[in-house]
This record gives structure tokens, sequence and C-alpha cells, in this order.
């Protein structure tokens, strides 16, 4: 077929993979968090809060290119699918259940988005945009001046999510933050005083035993039920136990999987208000002694003792 005969699909194709680009990136702008990113990308030595507003502004950005200049946002689209796609593949080898592309209220396989990203990126190759003169959209400044505005607008749309970021001497409202990272084992060898659980429990801080076990535990998490199974039956109820719920909008009796815990009067039980996304692998705990923290540990696992 001719050039002035063949039929130039790399507009269409291109932009429809930037559509779901953005479908993805506006979830996370508008209602995600940091939680939401493939556990794979936790290893990577960068903040997570800063690595989940780049990936969010960068997935913007090539959107807007891709839009308004498909013969040159083509090579970008295909470059993120390519990401994607290794990214899935190491989500699907870690045994996950869903990606967690468009958060953790969303099931969505491995697979079948491996299959869709594929899909889209094979359909821009096979358009073949390098040959393509299809005209783009706009003037050639509005494509850099979006470009930039789609990198900075996570930062200033999502804020800080962080207790720092309330007024000092002021009391935080953790239910006003869209997430909170709870990092434990950061808390180690600190005075628990000098730590955010103090912040978090700033009117209860100095009623808490100061020697002890705190453990943080999700309705809904069947290694929280396990732990606190073994921790019940294993109970001489002499030493203080402090367990702090993380609550979550979706618990309900059908979703319950924590049926046993230990009780009586050396027990403490603390909760934290659901709305907010909590950022931590639980179960997790620390140990206080003479209100220094000498044990924390998050993701802990019955078998690992």
């Amino acid at each position: 077929m001719s050039k002035e005969n063949r039929l130039d699909l790399t507009p269409f194709t291109v932009r429809l993979a930037a559509i779901w680009v953005a479908a993805g990136a506006l979830f996370k702008l508008l209602a995600g968090s940091p939680a939401d990113l493939p556990a794979v990308l936790h290893e990577l030595p960068l903040e997570g809060a800063l690595f989940f507003k780049l990936a969010i502004g960068i997935e913007l950005a090539i959107v807007w290119i891709a839009l308004l200049r498909p013969t040159i946002g083509w090579l970008p689209i295909v470059a993120l699918f390519a990401v994607f796609d290794v990214i899935l593949a190491l989500v699907m080898n870690s045994g996950a259940e869903s990606c967690g592309c468009f958060g953790s209220s969303v099931t969505i396989a491995p697979w079948v988005m491996m299959t869709i990203d594929s899909v889209l990126l094979l359909a821009v190759l096979l358009s073949r945009p390098w040959k393509s003169e299809a005209k783009g959209i706009g003037p050639a400044l509005l494509v850099p001046v979006l470009v930039v505005a789609s990198l900075v607008l996570p930062f200033p749309y999502i804020g800080e999510q962080s207790l720092q970021a309330t007024e000092e001497g002021a009391a935080p409202d953790v239910a006003e933050l869209r997430w909170l990272e709870i990092d434990v084992e950061s808390w180690k060898d600190q005075a628990i005083y000098d730590t955010d659980f103090a912040t978090l429990f700033a009117d209860r801080i100095f009623e808490l035993p100061t020697d002890g076990r705190y453990i943080f535990w999700r309705w809904d998490c069947s290694h929280c039920a396990e732990h606190l199974q073994q921790m019940a039956n294993g109970d001489d109820g002499m030493s203080p136990l402090v367990l702090i719920r993380l609550k979550q909008d979706h618990d309900n009796d059908e979703n319950r999987a924590v049926l046993a815990m230990p009780t009586g009067g050396h027990v403490t039980e603390l909760d934290l208000p659901a709305g907010t996304q909590y950022i931590i692998e639980t179960p997790a705990e620390f140990i206080l002694e003479g209100g220094t923290v000498v044990s924390a540990t998050e993701g802990i696992r019955v078998e690992e003792g």
C-alpha cells in the first residue's frame, strides 16, 4: 500500500494508550496512596511519598505529549508500557493476587493488567508510528507548559500526608490525612516519647505502659489473626500488651479474620480511625523496656516465631 493510501492509525492507538495511562494516573492523584504502588517498587531507594508523586507527574506528562503530539508521544508511551510489563512480570512472580494498579479496593490480577498493557503496546507498534505524518493538536508551546504543569501538580494537590504537617502544638487529626506511613522499625532504640507513636496517641501516651509489647493489627489480616491467636494461646496474663487496631472503611463481619486475641486487665486496646490508609505491613510490633523501643518488626509471620 502506498504512503498516500495507507491508513494512519498512529493518532488513534497512541491516544488510546494515553487515555488508559491517564485513568491510572488520575486514580492515584485523586484517591491513591504510596501503598497502591506494586510491592517491588517499595524496595527502591526513594522515599515512598516522593516516588508516588513523581510517578503520577511523569505519567501525566507522557499523557499530554501523547495526546497532543502522537508522532512524538509514541516513544515515551512505548517505553512506559515496557516498564509496566516488566513490573507486572515481577508482581506475578511474587505471587500477588492483585497488581494494585487501581488501589487496594479494586482487585485486578497482574496477568489481566499485563494483557491489557501488552495489547495496547502492540497496537501502537503495529500502527508504525515512526512512519506517521499526522499533525498534532494545539500550539507547540502548549506541550511543554502542560508537561511542566503535570510534573508539578501532584505535589501541591496531594500535599504532605504526615503528622509533621499539623500545626505545632495542635493534636494531629489523622482522619484528615489520605495516608499515613507508620515506620515502626525506625523507632528502634528511641524513647517512645520521641516517636510518631507519641504524636498519634498524644492524649494517652503517659497512661500507657513503659514496659510491654505493642501490636498493630488489621481486621481482615489473616497473618494478624494467626499472630494474635498464637499470642492468646501463650498469654500468661503477666506482661502488659497494647493492641492497636488500624480501622478500615471496608471492615465488616464478613471479612473479619481476627477472631481471637489476648484479653484481660493487662491488655490495652487502642485504635486509629478509618478513612486514612495506613502504610505499614501488619502485624507489626515493638517492645518497650523502660520507655525505650528495644525491638521493632513489621510483617510478622507465625512460622517465623
